[in-house]
């Protein structure tokens, strides 16, 4: 009886720790494409977790849940625990990002994010925040183009727009899809100018010359009568 509890004990705690650190995906990863990018992130998850000043707390929750894995606030408070091992980092880990795109999309997410990271080479949190705002505003307005497309015609692609109603839905996604658009080209814009060399101004005319080193010159005066 004691060895089916312990069994029991174990296996529920391992369930419940793949399912927070996604260790599912690399049991059900099939390429070998699927099953680096699986180890990669649950490396991500464990290494962002355990490097933070949670541990103990974590330590605690599940020691006491492995005393008394029956008892369901015990077990409440472990899997809360768990929860917040991937929220605590979901910025950088890119947890937050896929809460606000399709399901379908969740793959192709992480390897723009992963693009774009190295592309203007994200250093700090606010720069990794603009990027996750590109990436989302990308998405939807894909998403809010599939949607306008399936509304103003039929599978023929013969044009209709229908009744009024039907019009003004069309207007409102039309409207999204446009604000999608103009949000990623201003989180893009916005990454591309934090790479720029800084400007250098040197301006000159008749009667000043500005440089860098902000001297003002006179024109000499004539001395003939």
């Amino acid at each position: 009886m004691k060895q089916n509890n312990k069994t029991e004990k174990k296996q529920i705690a391992k369930n419940m720790i793949a399912e927070v650190f996604d260790l599912q995906k690399i049991s059900n990863a099939v390429t070998q494409q699927e099953i680096d990018q699986a180890v990669e992130n649950t490396t991500a998850l464990f290494q962002n977790y355990f490097n933070t000043n949670h541990i103990s707390t974590f330590k605690k929750v599940t020691s006491d849940f492995l005393k008394n894995p029956r008892d369901q606030e015990i077990k409440d408070k472990f899997y809360e625990e768990l929860q917040n091992v991937v929220k605590r980092q979901g910025v950088k880990n890119g947890q937050m990002l896929k809460t606000t795109v399709h399901n379908f999309d969740e793959m192709y997410v992480e390897e723009a994010r992963k693009s774009l990271v190295n592309e203007y080479k994200i250093a700090t949190l606010s720069e990794l925040m603009i990027v996750d705002l590109a990436i989302n505003a990308y998405f939807r307005a894909l998403r809010s183009a599939s949607v306008y497309s399936i509304l103003i015609q039929n599978k023929e692609g013969v044009i209709n727009y229908g009744d009024q109603q039907k019009i003004n839905m069309i207007k409102e996604v039309g409207k999204q899809t446009d604000l999608a658009n103009h949000q990623f080209f201003t989180a893009i814009t916005f990454l591309k100018e934090l790479r720029l060399p800084p400007v250098r101004v040197k301006i000159q005319t008749n009667e000043a010359y500005i440089a860098q080193n902000q001297q003002i010159n006179k024109p000499k005066q004539s001395t003939n009568p």
